[in-house]
Protein backbone atom coordinates (compact mmCIF):
# COMPACT_ATOMS: atom_id res chain seq x y z
CA UNK A 1 0.00 0.00 0.00
CA UNK A 2 3.12 2.26 0.60
CA UNK A 3 3.93 2.25 -3.29
CA UNK A 4 0.94 3.68 -4.41
CA UNK A 5 1.33 7.01 -1.95
CA UNK A 6 3.20 9.44 -3.26
CA UNK A 7 0.62 11.73 -2.58
CA UNK A 8 1.26 13.92 0.39
CA UNK A 9 3.00 16.87 -0.48
CA UNK A 10 6.50 15.36 0.09
CA UNK A 11 8.39 18.33 0.64
CA UNK A 12 7.67 21.99 1.91
CA UNK A 13 8.85 23.54 -1.32
CA UNK A 14 5.48 21.80 -3.09
CA UNK A 15 3.30 23.10 -0.54
CA UNK A 16 4.52 26.61 -0.89
CA UNK A 17 4.78 26.42 -4.94
CA UNK A 18 1.19 25.72 -4.63
CA UNK A 19 0.06 28.13 -1.86
CA UNK A 20 1.70 30.70 -4.23
CA UNK A 21 -0.18 29.62 -7.04
CA UNK A 22 -3.15 30.18 -4.93
CA UNK A 23 -2.21 33.49 -3.66
CA UNK A 24 -1.89 32.80 -0.11
CA UNK A 25 0.55 34.10 2.26
CA UNK A 26 -0.55 32.35 5.76
CA UNK A 27 -0.33 28.62 7.52
CA UNK A 28 -3.65 28.46 8.60
CA UNK A 29 -4.93 26.16 5.80
CA UNK A 30 -1.75 24.22 4.98
CA UNK A 31 -2.81 20.80 6.36
CA UNK A 32 -6.42 21.31 3.43
CA UNK A 33 -3.90 22.09 1.22
CA UNK A 34 -1.74 19.23 1.21
CA UNK A 35 -4.57 16.93 1.32
CA UNK A 36 -5.57 18.44 -1.77
CA UNK A 37 -2.38 17.78 -3.25
CA UNK A 38 -2.32 14.17 -2.07
CA UNK A 39 -6.31 14.31 -3.85
CA UNK A 40 -4.61 15.19 -7.34
CA UNK A 41 -1.98 13.45 -7.12
CA UNK A 42 -4.13 10.28 -7.00
CA UNK A 43 -6.82 11.40 -8.71
CA UNK A 44 -3.90 11.54 -11.53
CA UNK A 45 -2.73 8.20 -10.47
CA UNK A 46 -6.72 6.76 -10.65
CA UNK A 47 -6.43 8.51 -14.72
CA UNK A 48 -3.26 6.43 -15.64
CA UNK A 49 -1.01 9.62 -15.12
CA UNK A 50 2.16 8.43 -13.24
CA UNK A 51 3.77 11.00 -10.82
CA UNK A 52 6.01 13.36 -12.47
CA UNK A 53 7.19 16.36 -9.91
CA UNK A 54 9.88 17.29 -12.69
CA UNK A 55 6.92 17.76 -15.35
CA UNK A 56 6.03 21.38 -15.91
CA UNK A 57 2.35 20.57 -17.23
CA UNK A 58 2.16 18.04 -14.33
CA UNK A 59 2.58 20.60 -12.08
CA UNK A 60 0.21 23.12 -13.54
CA UNK A 61 -2.38 20.17 -13.38
CA UNK A 62 -2.08 19.62 -9.66
CA UNK A 63 -1.75 23.34 -9.15
CA UNK A 64 -5.22 23.87 -10.93
CA UNK A 65 -7.31 21.05 -9.83
CA UNK A 66 -6.12 22.39 -6.05
CA UNK A 67 -7.33 25.55 -6.75
CA UNK A 68 -10.47 24.17 -7.56
CA UNK A 69 -10.68 22.17 -4.93
CA UNK A 70 -9.73 25.43 -2.02
CA UNK A 71 -12.50 27.55 -3.74
CA UNK A 72 -14.87 24.81 -3.78
CA UNK A 73 -14.64 23.30 -0.18
CA UNK A 74 -17.47 24.57 1.17
CA UNK A 75 -19.80 23.36 -1.33
CA UNK A 76 -21.44 20.28 -0.90
CA UNK A 77 -23.95 19.74 -3.07
CA UNK A 78 -22.43 21.70 -6.11
CA UNK A 79 -21.78 19.63 -8.97
CA UNK A 80 -18.00 19.99 -9.89
CA UNK A 81 -16.82 18.95 -13.08
CA UNK A 82 -13.13 19.62 -13.75
CA UNK A 83 -12.59 22.22 -16.69
CA UNK A 84 -11.81 20.70 -20.54
CA UNK A 85 -8.47 22.34 -20.52
CA UNK A 86 -7.58 20.20 -16.98
CA UNK A 87 -8.83 17.19 -18.98
CA UNK A 88 -6.94 17.33 -22.33
CA UNK A 89 -3.92 18.31 -20.05
CA UNK A 90 -4.61 15.07 -18.22
CA UNK A 91 -5.46 13.04 -21.31
CA UNK A 92 -1.76 14.57 -22.58
CA UNK A 93 0.03 13.57 -19.81
CA UNK A 94 -1.66 9.77 -19.73
CA UNK A 95 -0.44 9.44 -22.52
CA UNK A 96 3.11 10.92 -22.56
CA UNK A 97 5.89 8.45 -22.74
CA UNK A 98 8.22 8.94 -19.53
Amino acid sequence: MTDKLPLKAMSNDQLEAVKGYLRIDFDDDDVIIDGFISAAKQYLINAGVPDQPDNELYKLVVNMMVSMFYENRNVADKDMKLPTVVMNFITQLSVRVV
